[in-house]
């Protein structure tokens, strides 16, 4: 008698080379063994192949995609006559489409797993059609050759019931959890230090914080910047008859 699922693992014992014991009881005894060389240990590497097999597929398949689609592409540009410069754009494009931008999303994800620890830039933003969104983006300390370097991405943009603290608190949880990302790995967050965002009883930060207690608000420097510029216009002549005109 032999047993498959040992052959198959590679582990050593009486029913890999043969058992001429063909009775239930050295059935039984094989699969009741325990030790590196026993069934048992062979469906446990059994399973791992398989997981790994598994995994192994789904990263090749997705990288099978995103080259498809990059072909896909020349083979548009070349057909249609259409120039090199035109490729890149058209791979742009694809960003914007599941294949490729999973293949890209898996790998941020990996670099915030990486990291361990993110912060995190938001703000409202409402587009031609008057919908409120809200960006977001991620920052994280990243392994740029010898050395740890902090680096920003696009993390996702979503629609807003409304400009206020419930919805953009809701939005945020919700797209870190379809992300897989834990809110309590959240050590840094920068806004536009408006009210809704910073308010000290029922803001975005206050209530993010009952996530993480560490948190650190900061304000984004572009916002400050634009605040300055706006209160220096009002005091400086030539600018404040460029607006009046």
């Amino acid at each position: 008698m032999f047993c498959d699922i040992c052959i198959n693992a590679q582990v050593c014992n009486t029913f890999t080379i043969g058992c001429t014991i063909l009775k239930k009881e050295s059935v039984v005894k094989h699969t009741e063994g325990k030790g590196l060389n026993s069934h048992a240990r062979a469906i446990e590497i059994s399973k791992q192949s398989n997981c790994m097999d598994a995994a192994r597929e789904v990263t090749l398949s997705k990288n099978k995609c995103a080259i498809v689609s990059a072909l896909r592409n020349v083979y548009f540009a070349a057909v249609n006559d259409l120039s090199n410069s035109t490729v890149p754009k058209l791979h742009e494009l694809c960003i914007e489409q599941a294949a490729i931008s999973k293949v890209l999303e898996d790998k941020l994800l990996a670099k915030v797993e990486a990291s361990k620890e993110f912060s995190i830039m938001i703000d409202e933003s409402t587009d031609v059609s008057v919908h409120q969104n809200l960006l977001v983006y991620i920052r994280i300390v990243e392994e740029i050759g010898v050395r740890w370097e902090p680096r920003s991405y696009f993390l996702g943009v979503r629609q807003l019931a409304s400009a206020t603290a419930d919805s953009i608190i809701r939005e945020v949880l919700d797209l870190l959890t379809s992300k897989g990302l834990d809110v309590g790995d959240i050590i840094g967050i920068s806004t536009d230090g408006a009210a809704v965002m910073v308010g000290s009883k029922s803001g975005v930060v206050t209530r993010l914080r009952d996530f993480s207690l560490s948190l650190l608000a900061t304000h984004c420097i572009a916002h400050r910047l634009a605040l300055g510029c706006g209160s220096g216009a009002d005091k400086v002549p030539y600018l404040v008859k460029f607006q009046e005109i």
